[in-house]
């Protein structure tokens, strides 16, 4: 995968799934608080695993994700290193049920046939997919105005309080309707 086609998933998902509008992120409160106590974890226990890191991360995660729902594993061996790798993982602890085993069991109640080929994956993954797009784009606000770690600077003043400083990875699904 080169580098623009790694970049192009946000557009791709943007068409593909829609845009949380500015200023109506807090109806996706809930989804945000758990990828960003995630990703703060991720970044307390490596201080060098900065924003620009964090943004390659969202964007591995989207790619995974796209690569469940067309049924291609995607190749990400051209962009991925620690630093990132331990972002999307955490991103995808956060909101895949095909990565998190405990997320799996709770969203397999509610969609029983959730193992199925012919599931509904959009549908498990739409909201997940708009809430990862607008973390880019909120990220690369951060960035700019912050600098390697403004994202998590914020992030910190935010939310830090309320983070424990632990390795547990927190989760969130909404389904869509």
């Amino acid at each position: 995968m080169n580098y623009y086609q790694f970049e192009a998933i946000t557009r791709e998902f943007s068409k593909r799934f829609g845009k949380i509008p500015r200023g109506q992120e807090r109806h996706w409160n809930v989804f945000f608080f758990t990828i960003d106590s995630n990703v703060l974890k991720v970044h307390r226990r490596f201080p060098n695993a900065n924003d620009y890191k964090l943004r390659e991360g969202l964007l591995m995660a989207l790619h995974t994700i796209k690569g469940r729902l067309d049924g291609v594993e995607p190749d990400l061996a051209s962009v991925e290193n620690n630093e990132n790798r331990l972002f999307c993982n955490a991103i995808l602890s956060g909101c895949d049920p095909f990565f998190s085993e405990e997320l799996r069991q709770r969203v397999a109640k509610q969609v029983p046939d959730l193992s199925r080929e012919d599931a509904d994956r959009e549908g498990i993954y739409k909201e997940s997919v708009k809430c990862l797009v607008r973390m880019v784009e909120s990220v690369d606000f951060w960035t700019k105005r912050g600098g390697a770690n403004g994202y998590f600077d914020m992030v910190e003043m935010e939310i830090g309080k309320k983070v424990p400083y632990d390795d547990k990875m927190n989760f969130t699904m909404a389904l869509s309707e």
